[in-house]
């Protein structure tokens, strides 16, 4: 399911579900492309390649709500070695069963979850930080 080429870890798609499919990825690309948002096409490439300090960061300063730009930030760490942050994470201790943490990245899945719920209903989000915030939350249920 990952493959290491030139130093960075990426999804294989010829292995794993549907959900790290080509196919999936490029309809999500395909979905980003016609919002026009530059955020949500990094996410989508995300799952196969790790984020660049500078994508991180141009996803980051497009984020216009606080409370979602630090749901993002702790998702989607500087320090990642998997591409798909928490979710690709969670993707891989499932496979392989071996933690990344003390405590699995599940956990810090499902707080993402309600989190990114509570920010849905109850903050008045701009579009695109709506689209940002449901394609996080998607790809956290998706990895459980």
């Amino acid at each position: 399911m990952f493959a290491n080429y030139q130093g960075q870890l990426y999804i294989n798609p010829a292995v794993g579900s549907t959900a790290f499919g080509l196919a999936a990825i490029m309809a999500g690309g395909e979905t980003a492309a016609s919002v026009g948002g530059r955020a949500l096409q990094l996410l989508d490439r995300a799952d196969i390649k790790k984020l660049s300090l500078i994508e991180r960061q141009e996803i980051l300063k497009s984020i216009q709500n606080d409370k979602l730009r630090n749901v993002f930030d702790s998702l989607y760490r500087e320090k990642d070695v998997l591409p798909g942050g928490t979710a690709g994470a969670i993707k891989y201790e499932n496979i392989t069963g071996d933690w990344l943490s003390p405590s699995s990245h599940s956990i810090k899945g499902n707080i993402g979850i309600n989190t990114l719920n509570n920010i849905l209903k109850n903050s008045n989000l701009i579009n695109s930080d709506k689209l940002i915030a449901e394609k996080m939350l998607a790809k956290l249920n998706n990895a459980e």
